[in-house]
């Protein structure tokens, strides 16, 4: 009965949800570019943490970096800046 309630709860919840377009929209305008490049920053961090780079995650950092309106040069920027971060510095390429 409870995960009942909680299903419907969960697909009125998903009903009220505007569609993708209109959520990427509310998103780009309620966060600065400076936060939205910082969340890239971090994200890139994440990726490089284990010391190497999978398809699927350069393929989910483009996705966010879509998502959040971040130009492609300056997400290569942060990419960069990143990697050097978590190489301390040294010439890595990953």
């Amino acid at each position: 009965l409870e995960a009942a309630k909680m299903r419907a709860s969960c697909e009125r919840l998903s009903d009220e949800m505007p569609d993708t377009d209109a959520l990427i929209a509310v998103l780009h305008d309620a966060i600065e570019l400076e936060e939205r490049e910082a969340t890239l920053f971090a994200l890139w961090q994440v990726v490089f943490a284990d010391g190497e780079l999978h398809e699927t995650e350069d393929d989910l950092v483009t996705l966010v970096r879509s998502t959040l309106g971040v130009s492609p040069e300056v997400c290569a920027r942060l990419r960069h800046e990143a990697l050097a971060e978590v190489s301390g510095g040294k010439s890595a390429s990953l």
